[in-house]
């Protein structure tokens, strides 16, 4: 399988993210309050971004799920001018994840329908 330079920026990148996350956990001297969000945000981008480099079918859920954790670190760890500005930034994310993914939840409700609609056109044994 041959990775394209893109796929490799992306784990690089991810690794890297990734390693960034971890080190305050190891490095005892630099945790502080905010220690927690921000390590979970990188956490999160570092694993997001080679994933949806590799499989692109993947952006618009992790988009959900990044907009829902954004959503979460603004509200519960920070505060007061961070928080608006992450809680805007998730809701955005969220949306716009929702935005597109919402055809996709429409043809298969379509296609649910069509089904119920055809089983209840069939004539039953009670009814011949």
């Amino acid at each position: 399988m041959a990775i394209s330079r893109k796929q490799q920026f992306s784990l690089v990148f991810g690794f890297i993210l990734v390693v960034w996350s971890i080190l305050p956990f190891v490095i005892p001297e630099t945790n502080n309050n905010l220690t927690l969000p921000s390590s979970s945000l990188l956490f999160l981008i570092g694993i997001a971004y080679p994933a949806i480099t590799f499989i692109p079918t993947w952006q618009k859920p992790i988009a959900i799920v990044e907009g829902i954790a954004f959503i979460l670190v603004g509200s519960v760890f920070l505060d007061y001018p961070w928080n608006i500005l992450f809680i805007v930034l998730g809701f955005i994310l969220f949306v716009f994840g929702a935005i597109s993914f919402l055809p996709r939840l429409l043809k298969k409700n379509n296609r649910n329908q069509k089904q119920k609609l055809h089983n209840s056109s069939k004539p039953s044994k009670k009814n011949r």
